[in-house]
């Protein structure tokens, strides 16, 4: 390009961004004394990409490299049904808060560590998490009482790595620290637009916490089936399926109690109001699954979004239900209500296309149906689909089927849930 005078493409389109070593200056009525912003009249334009200043703290490359690859890549595929306006907030704050920061680059370079089959990444997986840890620690020394939104993201983002780095001890520790740092951020003022982003934080920490409930011998760090923040948004919005989780947030209490009292003593059961309390989580439950409407699906390719949340919410009442019905009501795995959740589930999980990234939200589901199941089409059809989910690089997927796998070779008539736990193989299905 000239640079006595722009010609390029980029210049023709974009004058007002233009710069050079020397002084131009956009044409503009000379005769008007309002300050112009040339670059916030023209973002809207742009190409997407990070237009916030990067952080002193990416002085590298590879750093650089890995939060461009959480933007693009690995959040895209943990919220795949978001709005990509809570990606960016999630990026743009990570840019001003180190912990955060690191917390996504530790993400990142763990996905991308994944996809590459790359074993000497998980070294920088380590470096950044322990600066996280660090840089979160010394954030909530310094700021006494009061608590960031970006120091919850920092915890439920390290949260997440645990889960899906297949380390379960860690991820407890993280989880109950982000509950109570989220608590304590709820009980502070928030206003504008802050709120919205609050409930997103909200929202992806409920979310890790079914996932810990209904894993088998994990429980919900939740005590009275209540969710900071989001008792108190508006029912119709907790009714319809999230595009977060893919569920109603209504389901959420449903499942973690479900978890919970299949991790209590069955003798339990036995209380008239324990047995009311059983019979009223089937009902419920049953509620919010959406049968299939004649077309719906005909003629869509690919599905609408509204279709493939239905399917999402679909998948996760239908396992809840099977939770209920094996480890609660404990009936066999060839019971007909048993089966008929197994087929829900599948059906739901059929109506997605197998190169959707709205899999990933699946794994609880899936897993369950694979764990319950003693078909042998339709374990080969589960085992294809995890196997694909696996290639996407993210959550434990990879472990999961191989521990579905195990349990299958075994022949064990234990539930899933007693028999990873008396092996050791303990996980989150996230």
């Amino acid at each position: 390009c000239c640079r006595s005078k722009p010609v390029c493409t980029r210049c023709s389109r974009f004058p007002r961004l233009c710069k050079y070593d020397m002084k131009f200056v956009p044409w503009a009525n000379t005769t008007s004394k309002t300050i112009k912003h040339p670059i916030q009249s023209t973002v809207s334009s742009l190409p997407k990409q990070i237009i916030q200043p990067l952080s002193c703290h990416l002085v590298d490359d590879e750093s650089r490299f890995y939060i461009h690859h959480f933007s693009t890549q690995t959040s895209i595929l943990l919220f795949p049904l978001a709005p990509p306006s809570f990606r960016e907030r999630l990026v743009s704050s990570a840019l001003r808060a180190p912990s955060l920061l690191y917390a996504l680059l530790a993400a990142s370079c763990s996905h991308h560590a994944r996809l590459a089959c790359n074993s000497t990444s998980q070294k920088n997986v380590l470096r950044y998490t322990n600066i996280a840890l660090t840089a979160l620690q010394n954030a909530l020394a310094s700021q006494a009482d009061r608590v960031e939104l970006s120091d919850v993201a920092s915890a439920i983002v390290l949260c997440t790595n645990d889960a899906c780095n297949g380390n379960p001890s860690s991820f407890y520790t993280h989880l109950s620290g982000a509950k109570h740092l989220l608590q304590s951020l709820v009980d502070q003022e928030h206003t504008g637009n802050e709120n919205s982003f609050v409930q997103w934080l909200a929202k992806w920490f409920a979310t890790l916490d079914v996932c810990a409930s209904a894993s088998g011998s994990y429980r919900s760090v939740i005590t009275n089936d209540s969710y900071p923040l989001l008792e108190t948004l508006p029912r119709p919005r907790l009714a319809q399926p999230d595009d977060l989780c893919g569920y109603s947030l209504e389901l959420m209490p449903l499942i973690s109690r479900i978890g919970q009292l299949a991790n209590q003593d069955p003798s339990l059961w036995s209380s008239p109001v324990i047995l009311d309390e059983i019979s009223q989580l089937e009902a419920y439950t049953g509620m919010f699954y959406e049968p299939d409407k004649p077309g719906s699906l005909a003629d869509t390719d690919p599905i609408t979004r509204e279709e493939k949340m239905r399917n999402t919410n679909n998948a996760f009442a239908s396992s809840a239900l099977l939770h209920l019905y094996r480890r609660v009501y404990q009936f066999p795995k060839d019971h007909h209500m048993v089966r008929t959740a197994i087929q829900n589930i599948l059906r739901a999980v059929e109506n997605l296309t197998a190169s959707s990234t709205t899999i990933v939200l699946l794994l609880w589901p899936i897993f369950s149906a694979g764990c319950e199941t003693e078909n042998a089409e339709e374990r080969r059809s589960i085992n294809m689909r995890m196997q694909h989910m696996e290639s996407l690089g993210l959550g434990n997927f990879k472990q999961a089927r191989a521990a579905m796998n195990s349990y299958w070779s075994s022949g064990t008539h234990l539930t899933w849930g007693q028999y990873l736990e008396n092996h050791g193989s303990v996980f989150v299905l996230f």
